[in-house]
């Protein structure tokens, strides 16, 4: 059971969509998937949103989760 704030956990389980047969969110970026907000101080962090409306939405509460990191925030949104 996953319990709040274990966003490494939840990141594994969610990456599992790219290995269906048809992918959801077939985007590829050179750079890593974040799954762990330790360590990003001074980094660039693009937060999109993969799967509709609800994905944009949700995506926006993290940029100051992120940004109090230490990190810049580059939010892509329609």
């Amino acid at each position: 059971m996953l319990t709040l704030g274990k966003y490494g956990d939840a990141w594994e389980e969610y990456e599992w969509r790219k290995k269906l047969p048809s992918p959801i969110g077939n985007r590829t970026f050179a750079q890593p998937s974040l799954f762990d907000l330790d360590g990003v101080e001074g980094a660039t962090i693009f937060l999109y949103g993969e799967q509709g409306w609800g994905d944009h939405i949700q995506f926006c509460r993290y940029v100051k989760l992120v940004s109090d990191k230490g990190a810049k925030v580059a939010l892509e949104a329609p």
